[in-house]
C-alpha cells in the first residue's frame, strides 16, 4: 500500500469526526509498513484526496443528483460541516430532523434484523441526553405511518 493509498482512509477518518485516530493511522502506517513517507507527503496526500473527493461531488451536483445524509447530526459542529460542504459544492442543503416518542424509537431499534444502519440503544440512549439544539431543521413527525413521514419531508423539501 502507498502513502496516496492510505491517505484515503485517513482522510474519511478525519471527515467522518476522527481526526486522532486518522493521525494515530498514519503513525502506524509510517511505523509498520517499512515505507516511512515524510509527515508533509502524507498530509499533501490527505488533502489531494479531500480536493478530489469535494471535484467528484461538485461534479456530481452538477449532474443533478440529490445525495441524502443520514445520520443522527446532534452536535452543531457536524451540521455545520455539512453546511460548509453544500456551500462549497454549490448545494441545497434541506435540514430534517425527525421526531418520534423515545418508546417508538426503541421499540424499532429493538425490532430491527439485517438493517444497515449502525444506530443502537446506545446512540438513542446518548440522542435522549446529548443533542445540541437544532432550529434550522424541520421536525418531521416519524412516529406513525412512514408514508406520512415521507410526505411531509418531500413537503418541506419542495419536491
Amino acid at each position: 500500500m502507498r502513502a496516496k493509498d492510505v491517505a484515503f482512509l485517513a482522510m474519511d477518518l478525519e471527515r467522518l469526526g476522527a481526526p486522532a485516530l486518522a493521525a494515530r493511522f498514519l503513525g502506524w502506517y509510517r511505523e509498520f509498513s517499512g515505507h516511512p513517507h515524510p509527515r508533509p507527503l502524507t498530509e499533501h496526500y490527505v488533502a489531494y484526496r479531500a480536493h478530489v473527493r469535494a471535484k467528484v461531488a461538485c461534479l456530481r451536483q452538477a449532474l443533478g443528483e440529490s445525495v441524502v445524509l443520514g445520520a443522527s447530526w446532534r452536535h452543531e459542529a457536524w451540521r455545520e460541516s455539512a453546511r460548509r460542504v453544500a456551500e462549497e459544492t454549490c448545494s441545497d442543503v434541506v435540514e430534517l430532523r425527525c421526531e418520534a416518542p423515545v418508546e417508538v424509537a426503541a421499540a424499532r431499534l429493538a425490532a430491527r434484523a439485517g438493517d444497515p444502519s449502525d444506530a443502537s440503544a446506545a446512540t438513542l440512549a446518548a440522542m435522549t441526553v446529548d443533542f445540541d439544539p437544532w432550529p434550522e431543521a424541520a421536525a418531521i413527525d416519524t412516529s406513525g405511518d412512514p408514508g406520512g413521514s415521507v410526505a411531509s419531508a418531500l413537503d418541506v423539501a419542495g419536491v
